[in-house]
């Protein structure tokens, strides 16, 4: 695991966990830690308008972070009924179903902010059709922060990216630093993890309740392992 974190020291690859965050909440720690790093990453300042694509457990994550950063309005794009109601709950303002509202997305996204676009875009689907979609949606010198993966090729028009004049950015998993502040965010009661734990297997059923599920089943979360 050391050579995809970002780490400074390595005294600090274990952490202590706070007393009062059971092990449960502290599991989350790789998806909080990501989200946060991808906003230390990112331009994002307090008071932007900000898109999250992609509402799974990095995309929940940082809709509580940005909240808390004191982002102006968020905007969340998820196929999901159940994850959008939790972006809702976790701090977004508004959510779209893409696939629903097809070409009227990107005219309902702009009336949200001026005509112009949001401030920023967090690409967490993974998926060509979300980094595609994020491009469109943001301002003149905005910003997409890519924290989603994937594999297959994307395209796009350098162009159009010149006459906006569009910054892209990618991030990649955590440091320590991060680390320790989304354990004080935990510590402090400040996130909501309990309902991004789907479900916890044990490892005999890695397979069939575990990635099996998940291929299938959209509404799941985070499935942990515990041996």
């Amino acid at each position: 695991m050391a050579e995809y974190m970002l780490v400074k020291d390595p005294k600090y690859m274990l952490t202590r966990i706070p007393d009062n965050v059971p092990f449960e909440d502290a599991v989350l720690m790789d998806c909080l830690a990501t989200a946060y790093h991808g906003i230390r990453q990112s331009a994002f300042r307090m008071g932007d308008n900000v898109v999250v694509s992609g509402a799974a457990s990095i995309g929940l994550s940082l809709i509580q972070l940005l909240t808390i950063g004191g982002a102006g309005h968020i905007t969340v794009l998820q196929p999901s009924p159940m994850k959008r109601e939790m972006a809702l709950k976790f701090g977004g303002d508004v959510a779209f179903n893409p696939l629903e509202e097809g070409d009227k997305l990107r005219e309902k996204v702009m009336s949200l902010y001026g005509g112009i676009g949001a401030d920023i875009a967090f690409e967490c689907a993974g998926t060509h059709e979300s980094f595609q979609t994020c491009l469109g949606l943001v301002r003149a010198s905005g910003q997409v922060l890519n924290l989603g993966v994937t594999e297959k090729p994307t395209t796009v028009v350098p162009a159009a990216m010149v006459m906006r004049e569009l910054d892209i950015k990618s991030s990649l998993a955590y440091d320590y630093e991060d680390v320790g502040k989304c354990l004080n965010y935990l510590a402090a009661g400040r996130l909501k993890v309990k309902e991004l734990l789907s479900d916890i297997i044990p490892l005999d059923d890695l397979v069939e309740k575990g990635f099996n599920r998940l291929v299938v089943d959209k509404n799941l979360i985070k499935v942990v392992v515990a041996p």
